[in-house]
Order: structure tokens, then C-alpha cells, then sequence
């Protein structure tokens, strides 16, 4: 059983958390980046998926069922993406219910250089950017229907400023105290 500390370490990525600051649902049949989140502070995602909101999903005959990914970029750098997790959009999702997939923690190799065991796959450090894609475009014959919102659920980690690049700490050396009573 998880202790306190653990389960207030959990965090669910809300809409307005992200870099666009939209709360506007996203429809089913989307192309291309859906959501960015920069982070700004240290975390794993541990689940990943979508939430339908206004109506639930329906497709008329569907030939092609919508996929939706979650990227990281180390950094925010485009030229490096990982694909940490893939949630296919499927007919019948209904209002109220959350659908998700557990994102994987272990990288394709266990071990790294001189067998150092590397970090977890999904570990993201701050300015490190998690991106929301359409990797596949739903299609169908006569309507594609549904409006959702992606669920991103993480695990906040102890942070450290001392070991951050990005952080700056330009705070005057104090004289301390000479006189303790």
C-alpha cells in the first residue's frame, strides 16, 4: 500500500497546465501536436490517455480509429523525441469515464555506458517538454464524433536547485550569526 508521501507526490495534468493555457476540449478527429507542457519541475509520467467530455465517442463506420501519443523532448529540443506512450481513440468512449495506458519507465537497454544502469525512460527533468500528437488521424465514413481532454497523470520527484543548469542563485553570502543565545 503506498504511503502519504507517495500518493501526494501524484499529479494530473490539468488542461490549463498547459504551455497554450487552453480548456477548450480537443475534437476526434485532430491532426498533428494537440498540447505542450513545458515542465517546471522534475516528474515521471505515469499514465497517459483521454477523457471524453461533452458528447462520447462515435464513429460511423470507421475505417481508421485515431491514435494519440505522448512524446518527450529532452530539453525542448524537436530533434530528439522519445515516444513514451500510444492510446488509441476507440468508438464508444463514454462521458464520465477515463481512459487510460500506463506509460513505460525502462528504456529499450537496461544498462548503460561502463554498466550504469540508466535513468527511467520516462524521467523528466525541468524544461524538458511532454508533447500530445496526433500519430494517426481517425477516419470514417459518414461522421466522426466526441470532444475529449488528455489525461497526463505524474509522479513529482525530490528536486534539487543546486543540480538544475537553468537555476541561478544570486542571493548575497550572509555574514551568519556570531552570537547564539
Amino acid at each position: 500500500m503506498p504511503t502519504n508521501e507517495q500518493i501526494e507526490s501524484l499529479y494530473e495534468v490539468r488542461p490549463q497546465d498547459y504551455d497554450d493555457m487552453s480548456v477548450t476540449a480537443l475534437e476526434l478527429n485532430g491532426t498533428g501536436t494537440a498540447k505542450t507542457l513545458t515542465l517546471t519541475f522534475p516528474a515521471a509520467p505515469l499514465y497517459f490517455g483521454f477523457r471524453p467530455v461533452e458528447t462520447s465517442f462515435e464513429y460511423d463506420i470507421a475505417t481508421q480509429v485515431g491514435v494519440l501519443s505522448l512524446y518527450k523532448y529532452p530539453g525542448g529540443i524537436a530533434a530528439y523525441k522519445v515516444l513514451l506512450a500510444s492510446i488509441k481513440l476507440e468508438d464508444q468512449a463514454y462521458i464520465g469515464k477515463m481512459f487510460t495506458v500506463k506509460v513505460s519507465q525502462f528504456p529499450p537497454a537496461a544498462v548503460g555506458v561502463e554498466g550504469h544502469a540508466l535513468a527511467p525512460y520516462a524521467d523528466c527533468s525541468v524544461c524538458d517538454q511532454l508533447v500530445i500528437i496526433f500519430d494517426t488521424q481517425a477516419t470514417g465514413g459518414g461522421y466522426l464524433e466526441g470532444d475529449f481532454q488528455p489525461v497526463l497523470i505524474m509522479q513529482k520527484r525530490p528536486f534539487s536547485y543546486a543540480a538544475d543548469p537553468n537555476w541561478n542563485d544570486r542571493t548575497p553570502a550572509s555574514a551568519g550569526i556570531s552570537n547564539l543565545i
